[in-house]
């Protein structure tokens, strides 16, 4: 750290490959500030905690229609990215939640994909039935 300095930059990489085949261990990083500006206080240590469960998306969702609209509550879990496909062959949507109108009455599948961290190699889906009156 830079004499006088606030903040000071460090790298740190992970092996995501190594955390995904270990999803059910947790792990932490130590780091200590050395310096002497900051001496041996509290605030010369920090402890990174690394959870890899972060890195499996869940895909979950609910739906409530009314008319021709359908409401979607999202509830994935560790997703960063959405894709919706409503199943009537509308455009997709990237939104978390968001209401969508069908254009005729019927039984459609909706599709939701959640995207975890590491992208389209780290996904899932869940479809469900929306019944449209």
């Amino acid at each position: 750290m830079a004499d006088g300095a606030d903040i000071a930059l460090f790298s740190l990489s992970v092996d995501l490959n190594y955390l995904k085949a270990n999803l059910t261990k947790k792990f932490a990083v130590a780091v200590k500030v050395s310096s002497p500006q900051v001496g041996t206080s509290s605030l010369s240590h920090a402890v990174i905690l690394i959870d890899p469960a972060f890195l499996v998306p869940t895909a979950n969702f609910t739906a409530v229609a009314s008319a021709k609209v359908a409401s979607f509550s999202n509830t994935s879990l560790n997703a960063v990215t959405y894709s919706w496909d409503y199943g009537d062959g509308t455009a997709v949507s990237t939104a978390k939640e968001a209401p969508h109108t069908y254009a005729a009455a019927g039984t459609y599948n909706v599709t939701l994909t959640a995207f975890g961290a590491l992208g389209e190699s780290n996904k899932s889906v869940k479809t469900i039935s929306v019944v449209i009156n």
